[in-house]
């Protein structure tokens, strides 16, 4: 059909983006066993949007008409609590979910971490400070109250739709460690 062209062209893109991109420093020279970066789930979250949803859609229904456990594909969601969030987060783009060789799903979501070092010493996130407003006494009358939510964490972000791990890093330098890309 039209849509199994389509996949199968998008992932042959994504295979060659990776044979020609595969060279040191950033990964392993391809040999005849393996090309980095090459699993299933890696080639289809770098897909177009309408090709990874089509795949975690279909991925989704096959586990339903197969009458999977939905508590482990529940689990599997970020938000809420049953396969209908799941579903939502496929058809939004947030994530999307592909079968393993034993047909249950696997959630796919791609981040990128990166380990900033100085003699000796990580560069990490230690926490947060969330602002919540509470009503005082019941009078209507609102108030801010600030919650330390400890989280150790490197930093990073998502990556977006067909971007390349070393593309990834990159936006994250000018943007989110902008202040310390000539350090890095």
């Amino acid at each position: 059909s039209g849509q199994t062209g389509i996949i199968a062209s998008e992932y042959c893109i994504q295979y060659h983006r990776r044979v020609v991109s595969a060279c040191r420093p950033h990964a392993p020279w391809p040999n005849d066993l393996e090309v980095p970066f090459t699993n299933f789930g890696e080639l289809v979250w770098q897909m177009s949007g309408e090709a990874t949803r089509t795949i975690g859609l279909q991925a989704l229904e096959s586990s339903r008409s197969l009458d999977q456990d939905f508590f482990s594909l529940t689990k599997l969601a970020s938000r809420g609590g049953n396969d209908a969030a799941l579903e939502g987060e496929i058809l939004d783009g947030k994530s999307t979910v592909v079968q393993d060789s034993s047909g249950k799903l696997v959630r796919i979501v791609s981040v990128v971490a990166i380990r900033v070092m100085r003699n000796g010493k990580v560069l990490a996130k230690l926490g947060k400070f969330e602002h919540n407003e509470a009503d005082r006494g019941g009078l209507g009358e609102q108030v801010q109250l600030g919650l330390s939510v400890a989280k150790c964490e490197l930093p990073g972000g998502k990556r977006e739709h067909n971007e390349m791990i070393e593309e990834a890093k990159e936006r994250i330098l000018m943007t989110k460690l902008h202040p310390l890309k000539n350090c890095v």
